[in-house]
């Protein structure tokens, strides 16, 4: 499978897992309760728009008044010269998220009942009290709760003051599950029932209402026809929320009456800036969902707020401004313990103070007024950004190696994470990036990285699989490991050689076909190769019919001389059996053992490198292997790769000094291992055969020709195909011709190589 296609495989893979983590799991939650929060939290406060203020009612007031810190049992005088004060400094819309339930005496109410028209924008609460029913209309039983009907119905302040309102309205909020992050615009349960921060809003730009019905006539005349045009009619009779409703209804039922009012309204060159603005910011909480996400200004606070018993008690009542504002008054705690009508949001502080309800209240109208609530996607482009912001970091860090792909994908993680954040803050536009970033992110980091290991695995292990036809286990898990970064490094170790040559080969290479000359010697290798694997050598260097095969270690170890020479008789075994029914590849073979320091690792330069042991012992070796030739021998050790062995039959062939060198060796014929059966058998012989020529060598060395010519032609009546007894008979007549130096020690000079 190619790159490309993987790093589809797993893009595809992460985009569904986002889909399925944001349908069917916590990744909705996981946005709203963390993303959303987060997007508050490093974004902080801004400014608050200055058209709200909040008159709060809390302890301090109630203590300074020596009252009950419960508002709505406040004397209504209270309330009545508050609604006095506001609307002489000119507050536009005056609006009290307190709940006037029970009547007083017929002073207290009818006072504040007169205060209430005289100002004629007095929005009073109502409360919504949920009632569940059966289907039959009475409480349900338990096992009727399923079926069960979910009623929400308006209760209203006391009638006198209630009937003295401009507006009635309630404030709901949404929980979940005990947060609050957004409000009803139209509270659905309810009937879509207008929430206190429409009505606010409608309120404060009733002017706007006759040029939105004038619109309203010219788009659907048929439909717009039954709404009342005279906003002092409107609001005298209490149709504000009737007539909000409704409008509502035509906008549901008509989609494209938005666009076709917003058309209207830029061709209308008599609306100015202002105007324009506002009506846009109507149509849009007309068209709009039922329910918002709350845009918070900041902590608690945030809203500009006076308590009230500063506004109702100084003398200096300029210093507060309220004109043309729309004023909130309700229940707003600057402690925590204190608090009534508080709810958490994401800037409820560490010490408990959580946000008021009509501090809530305002922003949402804020919010309304200056279109500036959240604004999320919609549903199919919420998760098609999720979808493909899943597959844009998978592919990256699946496509490239893996330290790119990982700077890639936090690259990108950290681009979308600040256009999320620049996004929220200059548009107020809430895009998803929890689920992208803390769950599609590092599930495609791991997955890709997890893929890359693999395939790093499986390249390493091809690596290993085709240089190990070529080079020691060792040296491919190097290369694998550092492929690349291959030098001319050597290691000084210590190591026995084992160099082979094929016996006839030049006549039968000039005999045979290529092809058949390539399996041949194949199937020579493998019976070479075979026994020098299976005692821990490594093979070095082929060239030809000849090998040259390495035991290494980093110091003089008897075991692996040990190793050395089993291996050696391993192949002499094999190669040198004489059966009649013999394998074409199974060449005579000739081998030469020698141990010492060596350098081992990779020799060459610029681009071509070869692993191999440089050293003497190479050359040596190789000289040893050849003195097989004259002795009739197979295989040949020296005494440095025989010190400490045991186990092994052999016989002293004397001392040699061999062509090139100038330091004589003790050269040994070795014939078998001890516990070999077919070496069991030919015990006897072996014994008698490594005796008689070491009896000649002694007379040999000793100078005494005459003994040493006897013992040797003995040798060699009695075992005639020993070709050392012909070598030594053939010295014997040499040097007895000679004269030699008086140290002279017995030692062969050999001249050919």
């Amino acid at each position: 499978m190619g790159r490309s296609l993987k790093a589809i495989n797993l893009g595809i893979l992460t985009a569904v897992l986002g889909a399925v983590v944001y349908f069917f799991a916590f990744g909705y939650e996981l946005e709203e309760n963390f993303g959303l929060d987060m997007l508050f939290k490093v974004r902080g406060k801004v400014a608050m728009p200055e058209d709200a203020v909040v008159v709060a009612i809390n302890k301090m007031s109630s203590d300074y008044f020596g009252l009950e810190n419960e508002p709505s049992k406040w004397p209504r005088e209270y309330h009545a010269k508050l609604i006095d004060i506001l609307k002489s400094r000119g507050a536009k819309v005056i609006a009290f998220d307190v709940f006037f339930k029970d009547a007083r005496a017929p002073g207290e109410d009818d006072r504040l009942a007169k205060a209430v028209k005289e100002a004629g924008n007095v929005i009073l609460f109502s409360q919504l009290k949920r009632q569940i029913l059966s289907q039959q209309g009475r409480s349900p039983e338990y096992q009727e709760l399923k079926n069960a009907i979910n009623i929400e119905q308006l209760v209203y302040p006391t009638e006198k003051i209630a009937q003295s309102a401009a507006v009635l309205a309630p404030f709901a909020l949404l929980k979940y599950p005990q947060k609050v992050s957004q409000f009803w615009t139209f509270r659905v349960p309810a009937g879509e029932i207008p929430n206190l921060p429409v009505m606010a809003f409608q309120l404060d730009v009733i002017e706007d209402y006759q040029v939105l019905h004038k619109l309203l006539q010219q788009v659907i005349p048929e439909q717009a026809k039954y709404l009342p045009f005279n906003v002092n009619e409107i609001l005298q009779k209490q149709q504000l929320t009737e007539v909000v409703s409704e409008i509502r209804r035509l906008f549901k039922e008509n989609p494209e009456l938005p666009a076709k009012i917003k058309e209207k309204i830029a061709s209308n060159s008599d609306l100015d800036n202002i105007e324009n603005a506002s009506l846009l910011s109507l149509i849009n909480m007309y068209q709009g969902p039922n329910q918002y996400y709350l845009n918070f200004y900041g902590p608690p606070r945030s809203i500009k707020t006076y308590p009230i018993h500063e506004v109702l008690s100084t003398k200096n009542i300029q210093q507060f401004d309220f004109k043309d504002k729309v004023v909130f008054v309700g229940f707003s705690e600057y402690l925590q313990p204190e608090q009534k009508d508080n709810f958490y949001t994401v800037f409820s502080q560490d010490n408990g103070l959580d946000i008021s309800g009509v501090e809530i209240a305002a922003t949402a109208y804020s919010n309304l007024k200056n279109n500036e609530n959240i604004k999320t996607l919609t549903p199919f482009f919420y998760i098609s950004l999720i979808m493909l912001y899943g597959f844009i970091v998978a592919f990256a860090s699946r496509y490239f190696h893996t330290l790119p792909s990982v700077i890639i994908a936090v690259s990108i993680m950290a681009t979308y994470v600040f256009i999320s954040y620049l996004v929220f803050r200059e548009n107020n536009i809430w895009l998803p990036w929890a689920v992208p970033i803390l769950i599609q992110s590092p599930f495609a980091i791991f997955v890709a990285l997890l893929c890359h290991y693999t395939d790093t695995r499986r390249e390493r292990e091809q690596i290993r699989k085709a240089f190990g036809f070529y080079l020691p286990t060792s040296v491919v898990n190097k290369i694998a490991q550092n492929a690349g970064h291959i030098e001319a490094n050597q290691q000084q170790m210590y190591g026995i050689c084992l160099a082979t040559d094929a016996a006839h080969y030049t006549r039968m290479a000039e005999q045979m076909r290529p092809d058949e000359l390539s399996q041949l010697v194949n199937k020579y290798y493998e019976n070479l190769f075979g026994p020098v694997r299976h005692h821990g050598g490594i093979i070095s260097d082929v060239v030809g019919d000849a090998m040259l095969a390495i035991w290494s270690s980093p110091q003089s170890d008897v075991e692996l001389r040990t190793q050395a020479c089993h291996a050696a008789l391993e192949i002499d075994h094999v190669m040198n059996q004489s059966t009649s029914q013999r394998e074409p590849f199974l060449l005579p073979t000739r081998i030469g053992l020698h141990a010492g320091e060596l350098m081992l690792g990779n020799v060459g330069a610029m681009d071509h490198f070869e692993y191999r042991a440089v050293g003497d012992i190479v050359n040596t070796s190789n000289r040893i292997e050849n003195l097989n030739k004259r002795l009739g021998s197979s295989v040949i050790a020296s005494e440095n790769v025989l010190e400490g062995v045991t186990g092994i039959m052999k016989r002293s062939l004397g001392k040699f000094r061999l062509a090139g060198k100038q330091q004589a060796l003790e050269l040994y014929e070795l014939f078998c291992r001890e516990d070999d059966p077919q070496c069991d058998k030919n015990h006897i012989q072996i014994l008698e055969r490594c005796e008689m020529l070491l009896l000649g060598i002694t007379a040999f060395q000793a100078q005494d020709w005459q003994a040493a010519k006897a013992q040797f032609s003995e040798l060699k009546s009695k075992y005639s195909n020993d070709m050392a007894a012909d070598f030594y008979l053939q010295y014997c007549d040499l040097l007895h011709e000679r004269t030699l130096p008086h140290d002279w020690a017995g030692i062969i000079e050999l001249s050919e190589k």
